[in-house]
């Protein structure tokens, strides 16, 4: 009897310690998971895009994270930053970026999937971005904050640094690497 007791208060002190543990790990994005992981939401929208929810250009910010304030215009974004190459931007603006609603293999582009063994830093554990060029393509959201990859760009093969820009581009423009 005393041994179950010790056991049973043993797991509870273990279930109130990880959640604690697991915040120290100093994520990048320090709020609840069900803030990104909710219905009605997808990465891979141009209108409904979750990553638009706080980094949108238009004031619709997170304000005092641990890690600064994105109010001031890094790392936001407009639905019109959107490529509009091919046409599939209805409200092109700036295109600063790549289409997040695009499919990721696209020829006039010379645009592939990446290979998953040589990058695996683009392939999410639940195949979330597969087929598609979302944010969370080429930005981790899960990333570590101070650890030289504030952009939170994909690891390269090894995992033991974020991919360079040049390797990046090539992982899905294959045709541009000259091989």
């Amino acid at each position: 009897m005393r041994v179950r007791v010790v056991f049973v208060l043993l797991s509870l002190a273990m279930m109130l310690a990880v959640p604690h543990l697991v915040m120290a790990a100093n994520p990048i994005h320090y709020f609840d998971c069900k803030d990104c992981h909710r219905p009605g939401f997808a990465i891979n929208q141009i209108d409904s895009n979750i990553c638009l929810s706080c980094h949108d250009s238009g004031g619709a910010t997170v304000l005092g994270t641990p890690h600064g304030d994105i109010s001031t215009g890094a790392g936001a974004f407009a639905t019109g930053d959107a490529s509009d190459q091919y046409g599939n931007n209805p409200v092109p603006g700036d295109q600063t970026s790549h289409n997040w609603a695009a499919v990721s293999t696209n020829p006039a582009a010379g645009a592939s999937e990446p290979n998953r063994a040589t990058y695996p830093g683009f392939y999410s554990r639940y195949g979330t971005t597969v087929g598609t060029v979302a944010c969370s393509r080429c930005h981790d959201p899960h990333a570590q904050f101070g650890t030289g990859n504030d952009k939170l760009l994909p690891l390269n093969a090894t995992r033991t640094a974020p991919m360079t820009t040049n390797d990046m581009c090539i992982a899905c423009h294959t045709d541009f690497d000259g091989a």
